[in-house]
């Protein structure tokens, strides 16, 4: 994936044409159905193997009487070539997941622009009529999705759910953040569902946090300023209140920030971190603080549509009161200044410091759009009289449809 618009439309079209020629049946409901996540545990096991039946060849052709006959500078290379084999067994376990990961990201691209295959029927001369597959014909029309859940999807937050109310309002009267007040039904992971939207932004259980609780954790939150997709740039280091927090270090860069917080180009700028260290008397200092604390939930983007961020941080939803007043005011003047700063608040040290991080927006999550995708694809019906060869039995499938064709 290259990040364009209009070159990843056109992937797809050669994905879906390929797809086509090669099987029968829906490619474009095959490819949104594919998990590559699903084969990891067969394809470290095929490469594993694989390595261990080079080694091997390669050990038994040495010991072998032509072996013995090569010369030395030839049998250390060949052995080097062995031991390069027995290295990327060993680093299998690193390097498949991690390319895995990589490989599905981009076919989330590839997934979100399909709208959908459709089957078309057809009149085959004097034979039963047959489903035959939509051939891959796309035309742009307007982004439909269908979101495949990732490995942090939300937490349940419908709306409608009354244990939803049950298992949060009793806290949230008694002081605890209102994270059921915003009402959403524009999120994409839900396709028009209306959800809690502060709620759907956790993944797994949700724990509430009192100020003793809170005492000696670490917490951080980026601003800035206006950006290219940002326009608000979330330029206020203590945030509106409540606001999000990260929960634990800070981190050591914008790939870890983007993705492991799930903070989507449109939100947030970045520039700057704010870093609270909470101190362990904390419950004394500021006894009324109450947080929402969980994982975070991966989020796909709304003003840069196939944008997604696979989350799985952790995160706080929390009221710091007149502690986040001060960080915001001090948060101005870092920004002013573009110099590192540390402040104690009410005996709360605050790192407040300049990421200095240049590849902040376009450039994580699964796609790298720099506008907004206009369209996506889907595929259009053959005419029954307009034939398409397949690479599979593609000379008895052309003379059948010709055939057939004939006859109608």
């Amino acid at each position: 994936m290259v990040g364009d618009a209009a070159k990843d439309a056109e992937l797809l079209k050669e994905v879906i044409q390929f797809l086509n020629r090669m099987g029968h049946g829906d490619a474009p409901k095959w490819l949104k159905a594919l998990d590559i996540a699903a084969y990891q545990s067969q394809l470290l096991s095929k490469l594993k193997d694989f390595c261990a039946t080079v080694r091997l060849a390669i050990e038994r052709s040495l010991k072998a009487r032509v072996g013995q006959l090569l010369p030395d500078a030839w049998r250390s290379q060949l052995e080097r070539v062995g031991d390069g084999f027995r290295a990327l067994q060993d680093l299998a376990d690193q390097m498949v997941p991690k390319a895995l990961k990589e490989l599905d990201a981009k076919l989330k691209t590839l997934q979100n622009m399909v709208y959908r295959g459709e089957i078309h029927e057809i009149a085959t001369g004097g034979m039963p009529r047959v489903n035959r597959e939509a051939e891959a014909y796309l035309e742009e029309r307007k982004l439909a999705r269908e979101i495949r859940q990732g490995k942090y999807a939300s937490t349940n937050c419908a709306v409608g759910d009354a244990r939803i109310k049950a298992k949060y309002q009793p806290k949230i009267e008694d002081g605890w953040p209102d994270i059921l007040a915003e009402v959403s039904d524009e999120i994409p992971a839900f396709q028009g569902k209306e959800v809690y939207r502060t709620l759907a932004t956790f993944h797994g259980e949700v724990a509430a946090l009192d100020a003793n609780q809170l005492a000696g954790k670490t917490l951080y939150r980026a601003f800035g300023n206006p950006s290219k997709h940002a326009s608000w740039g979330s330029k206020a280091a203590g945030g509106r209140q409540p606001a999000f927090w990260g929960l634990g270090s800070a981190p050591k860069s914008a790939e870890e920030w983007r993705i492991r917080s799930a903070v989507l180009d449109e939100w947030n700028g970045n520039g700057f971190l704010a870093v609270v260290h909470l101190p362990d008397d904390f419950g004394i200092r500021v006894p009324s603080a109450k947080a929402w604390a969980g994982q975070i939930a991966e989020q796909w983007g709304e003003k840069i549509p196939a944008q997604y961020l696979e989350g799985g941080g952790h995160q706080l939803v929390v009221d710091l009161g007149a502690l986040a007043t001060e960080i915001t005011r001090i948060g101005e003047s870092v920004k002013a200044s573009g110099t590192a700063l540390s402040e104690t608040i009410n005996g709360v040290r605050v790192d407040f410091y300049p990421t200095n991080w240049t590849n902040v927006e376009d450039v994580y999550g699964y796609s790298k759009f720099s506008d907004d995708v206009s369209g996506s694809a889907r595929t259009r019906r053959l005419a029954s009289d307009e034939i398409q060869t397949k690479v599979a039995n593609s000379k008895t499938v052309a003379a059948s449809r010709t055939a057939a064709s004939g006859q109608e």
